[in-house]
Parts: C-alpha cells; sequence; structure tokens
C-alpha cells in the first residue's frame, strides 16, 4: 500500500479529492481520510496508524491523506511514501511566516517521492534551498510564476503554461 500525504495552504482537499477519484479511474484502490470526512483529518500519529491499518485490513492499494499544515510535527513522516504540497499562502497575515513556511518544507524528505509546486508567495532562496535538499522530487511550476521570480525553469520537471 502506498500513503500519500498532501499538504499546503490551500488546495489540499481539492488535491486531495482529484487523487482519489483519478487512482479509482485507473481502477486502482484507494481510502481518502480528508477535512470534508472529518474536521481535522490527522492531526497525530495515533490517527495516522489508525488510517494505515484500515488501509491494510482494507487491503486498499492507495491511502490519500490530507494533513492540515498545522498538524505536520506531530506526524512520523517516515509513514508517508509520497508527500505533496499544494501551495504556501499567507493566512494569517505576515507574522510568523517564515516559522509557518519551514513548518510546512519540514515534511519533505529524500525518504518519499515529493511533489512539489511553486508557490510564489515563498521567498525564491528558501524554495530553491529547499528544492537543493531534496533528491527524489517532482516539481511543477507556472511558467508565468517562474519568469516573474527569475528561476530557472530548467529545475522544473512539469510547467504550467499560465
Amino acid at each position: 500500500m502506498k500513503v500519500i500525504g498532501i499538504t499546503g495552504s490551500k488546495g489540499k482537499t481539492s488535491v486531495a479529492y482529484l487523487t482519489y477519484e483519478y487512482i479509482k479511474y485507473i481502477g486502482k484502490t484507494a481510502l481518502l481520510f480528508s477535512s470534508l470526512d472529518y474536521e481535522i483529518a490527522i492531526p497525530t500519529n495515533n490517527r495516522l496508524k489508525e488510517a494505515i491499518e484500515l488501509g491494510k485490513q482494507s487491503n486498499i492499494e492507495y491511502l490519500i491523506i490530507e494533513i492540515n499544515e498545522e498538524y505536520i510535527n506531530n506526524l512520523d513522516k517516515s509513514l508517508f511514501d509520497v508527500k505533496l504540497l499544494t501551495n504556501v499562502s499567507i493566512i494569517n497575515g505576515k507574522e510568523g511566516l517564515n516559522d509557518y513556511i519551514d513548518n510546512i518544507f519540514s515534511f519533505f524528505t529524500n525518504s518519499s517521492l515529493n511533489i512539489i509546486t511553486y508557490s510564489p508567495i515563498v521567498e525564491k532562496g528558501k524554495f530553491l534551498t529547499l528544492i537543493n535538499k531534496l533528491e527524489n522530487k517532482i516539481l511543477i511550476g507556472s511558467l508565468f510564476e517562474l519568469n516573474v521570480k527569475n528561476i530557472d525553469v530548467n529545475l522544473f520537471d512539469n510547467i504550467i503554461q499560465n
């Protein structure tokens, strides 16, 4: 069973549901834990381990978990096979933004496949530092955003045209 964790400031639920529906569409079995189904999808390791156990008991191929970014530090990151970042946005003003971004980036490690979308609110140097640290990654960016921030598009695997 592959465990997919999806985090970010906005778009987590949409991406989780699209991923779930796509996996079912291609004929694979999947289980989804999302904030639409639970007030807080997976806030602790105990809940994460319960979800993984349920997935194993149900004999599914993919477990998709939406993770609210404030709970990232509560979770064992090694339990995820794929980690996806939807975007990073200012949601509570500028105070504490660096800590907030660092918390989100702490989710990503070389022990899993990391799918990261470029987010223009993240300072270029911090974003590029994260990219350079990760070996097992897929980077997705908007060509417009990359040009505005003067980022080398050759760093990206997939470019969104607008």
